[in-house]
C-alpha cells in the first residue's frame, strides 16, 4: 500500500473511531436520514421490488463492482467501519420482511440477545446503541465518493453462523402491521422457528440518499440474499430473496 492506495486502485484510509461514530450517528439519528437510509438498506422502494442481476458481487462477499479513482472500500467489523447500525432486516415499510405467503424470515445482523428490550425494530436504525452488539457476519462496502458520503455503491455481507427466525407469514405480518415491535414480541410470535444459517450471503445495491449533492448508491437498486442452515428442531432450511426496483419480488423459503 502506497499513500493509502492499494494495488486494486481503491483507497483504504481508515478513519479513527471518534470520526466514524460521529459521522454514522449523525447520519443515522436524524429523522430524514433514517427514512432515507431505511430505503437504502432495504435495497428497494417501499412500493416496488424485483429480481436484478447481482453483477456487483460474487455472492460470497467479494465485491467486483467497477469503481472510480476516488472510491473507498471498507470492511466490517474493523477500525474503519463498525458495521451496520441496526439489528435485523425488518424494513420500516411493507412488506417489512421477506415472505412467500406461507412463511416469513427475519435475518439478524447482530446478536438478537443483545437487542435493547424496548427498541422498536420497525425503526430499523439504533445508533449508536447497536454498535455495542456483536455482529453475526462480516461485510464490505464500496463508497464511490468517499466513506460515509452518500450511500455505498454496493455492499456485501456473509456469515457462517447467522441467526434467522422464521414465522407463519400471517402471524408476523399482523404483528408488524400493528407497530411497536420489540424483540420480546417478535420472539413470542406463535409458530416461530429459530435457526442458524451456516451459509449466508447478501449483495446489496443501495438507493442513493436523497437531498444530498452526492447521494451515492447504485443505478440499479436491489438486494439478493441466499442462506441455508439448520433449525433448532434439526430440520434444514433454505432462504432465497431477490428484490429490486423493476416491479417484482421473489422469495423462496423451504424446510426439509
Amino acid at each position: 500500500m502506497d499513500g493509502g492506495i492499494n494495488h486494486d486502485g481503491i483507497n483504504h484510509h481508515p478513519l479513527n473511531r471518534e470520526v466514524i461514530m460521529s459521522r454514522v450517528t449523525a447520519a443515522y439519528t436524524s429523522f430524514a436520514a433514517v427514512a432515507a437510509m431505511a430505503a437504502v438498506m432495504a435495497g428497494c422502494s417501499p412500493d416496488r421490488g424485483a429480481p436484478w442481476s447481482a453483477e456487483a458481487g460474487t455472492g460470497d462477499g467479494h465485491l467486483t463492482a467497477p469503481v472510480t479513482a476516488s472510491a473507498v472500500r471498507t470492511t466490517w467489523p474493523s477500525p474503519a467501519d463498525p458495521g451496520p447500525p441496526f439489528y435485523a432486516r425488518i424494513e420500516p415499510a411493507p412488506p417489512h420482511v421477506p415472505h412467500d405467503g406461507a412463511w416469513a424470515a427475519v435475518v439478524f445482523y447482530r446478536d438478537p440477545s443483545c437487542v435493547r428490550p424496548d427498541f422498536d425494530l420497525l425503526h430499523f436504525f439504533d445508533a449508536p446503541a447497536a454498535f455495542g452488539c456483536p455482529v453475526t457476519m462480516m461485510g464490505s462496502s464500496i463508497w464511490e465518493h468517499g466513506q460515509w458520503v452518500g450511500s455505498p455503491r454496493v455492499a456485501a455481507q456473509r456469515g457462517t453462523a447467522v441467526p434467522v427466525w422464521f414465522f407463519p407469514a400471517n402471524e408476523l405480518l399482523a404483528l408488524l402491521a400493528g407497530g411497536g415491535v420489540t424483540i420480546g414480541a417478535l420472539a413470542a410470535v406463535p409458530g416461530r422457528l429459530a435457526g442458524v444459517a451456516s451459509h449466508y450471503s447478501e449483495v446489496l445495491h443501495p438507493h442513493p440518499l436523497p437531498g444530498e449533492e452526492i447521494g451515492g448508491g447504485h443505478p440499479n437498486p436491489g438486494v439478493v440474499i441466499s442462506a441455508h442452515g439448520r433449525l433448532e428442531d434439526g430440520r434444514s432450511f433454505q432462504l432465497l430473496h431477490n428484490s429490486g426496483d423493476t416491479g417484482r419480488r421473489t422469495v423462496r423459503i423451504t424446510f426439509r
